[in-house]
């Protein structure tokens, strides 16, 4: 037997028909999905886009930051702190919302790690 990766079956090795008939209809395995069956979520909103629809940048500022991100190859944010457009606690502010995690700031305590 062999599976056909495109159409999701079972096939005998000699070619032939399909070993398992009607794969359509049978039950998907949990954990598994098949492309077409994804449903589509919105994704992340983009880093500009967020600043954008927050007021830290406007439409121009974004626009002038993407094309400065083209030519540099640098991620968008660090071109915004850059560029003096944003503080660097804004653009974290905003990584924080998209990827979903919390941000702690711990540069502004002493760690003493000796006993």
């Amino acid at each position: 037997m062999a599976i056909d990766w495109a159409n999701w079956t079972l096939t005998p090795e000699g070619g032939g028909a399909p070993a398992v008939a009607n794969a359509a209809k049978r039950k998907p395995v949990p954990g598994s999905r098949r492309r077409s069956d994804a449903t589509t979520s919105p994704g992340p909103t983009a880093l500009g886009a967020m600043l954008r629809d927050r007021g830290v940048v406007t439409d121009e500022q974004l626009s002038i930051a993407i094309a400065r991100q083209k030519t540099t190859g640098r991620r968008l944010g660090q071109v915004f702190v850059e560029l003096e457009f944003v503080t660097p606690e804004a653009v974290l502010e905003a990584l924080s919302q998209q990827l979903g995690v919390r941000t702690v700031r711990v540069n502004a305590h002493t760690c003493n790690l000796r006993p």
